[in-house]
């Protein structure tokens, strides 16, 4: 809320994208996106723990790391489990984040659209009626 308040930004938004998107809940939003983008891209729905995630994760920052490593001559490139995480984790999962970001995107803007409008026609009428009992009629 600080941040949003310094910045300007929509305080409302803040704390319900921080409500939605945080540490708790970013376990469930994987695991669903990664199931999702599975079915997808045809690699099987399956069980998919999140542990899985972070494992396959590790894997690419090591093989990230022997691939730079190799660029100056110490050790052999790994490359290739980049391509095994590219294919296994990443490609499904920005797949199957893709979906339901959309969905709930679109549901969340149907949704909040009612609200936003009472309060910009609230917010209208008190601006409306502050400049009517201060005199000024200057739009």
């Amino acid at each position: 809320m600080l941040m949003a308040k310094l910045m300007r930004g929509n305080i409302v938004a803040a704390v319900l994208g921080t409500l939605i998107g945080n540490p708790f809940t970013f376990p469930f939003i994987a695991v669903l996106a990664m199931g999702i983008g599975k079915r997808v891209v045809g690699a099987g729905g399956g069980k998919h723990e999140f542990g899985g995630i972070q494992h396959a994760f590790h894997e690419a920052f090591i093989g990230l790391q022997s691939t730079i490593k190799s660029w100056f001559g110490y050790g052999t490139s790994e490359t290739d489990r980049l391509v095994t995480f590219w294919n296994d984790v990443f490609f499904p999962y920005l797949i199957g984040g893709i979906i339901p970001g959309l969905l709930f995107a679109l549901a969340s803007y149907y949704l909040s659209q009612p609200v936003i409008h009472a309060y910009q026609t609230l917010r209208r009428n008190k601006t409306l009626e502050k400049r009517g009992k201060n005199g000024n009629n200057r739009p």
